[in-house]
């Protein structure tokens, strides 16, 4: 029973934002939101009274591999303000307004403009198009048809990785 409890703690979907106010990104300086278990539209709001000044943000749309559409970012400031977050920055890659990552740590970094003091509430809607496994397959995809490299050297590659890291 303890394992099966265990699995479905490590299955539950979240999406996190990190924010830095000064000593860069750490889990203490986080949000975490669960998202659920179906794809679709979620609008996820993370309070950021508990971290105020923060320099940049840091948004992991999920704990696992995914292919997104970013709706939008809003930024909420402590007098009511909206700001629509354009500036950002991804360890995915964008084909046709869909984004992927092949990761299990996907991140989308957000730039804050200095002017704009006390964010104290983030908004952001995205669409959930693929995760987890079919995910990782459309991914794969992608990527052999950007590099018309063949599966199995992209597997090969991997598995040199991830030899190289556990040997770091």
């Amino acid at each position: 029973k303890e394992s099966g409890d265990i699995e479905s703690v490590l299955a539950v979907r979240f999406a996190q934002l990190f924010a830095d106010t000064g000593s860069g990104f750490s889990e203490e300086a986080s949000v975490i939101s669960v998202v659920g278990d179906s794809d679709g539209v979620k609008e996820i709001a993370f309070d950021l009274g508990a971290f105020k000044g923060a320099k940049a943000l840091k948004f992991d749309p999920l704990n696992g591999c995914a292919i997104i559409r970013l709706r939008r970012i809003e930024l909420w400031t402590a007098d009511n303000k909206v700001i629509m977050a354009r500036d950002c920055a991804t360890n995915g890659f964008e084909e046709n307004g869909e984004l992927f990552f092949p990761t299990d740590d996907p991140q989308i970094h957000l730039n804050i403009d200095p002017r704009l003091k006390d964010v104290v509430k983030v908004v952001i809607r995205v669409e959930y198009v693929a995760t987890g496994k079919e995910a990782a397959r459309r991914c794969t995809g992608a990527l052999m048809d950007r590099s018309g490299v063949p599966s199995g050297a992209i597997s090969a590659v991997s598995l040199i990785l991830n030899f190289i890291r556990k040997k770091i």
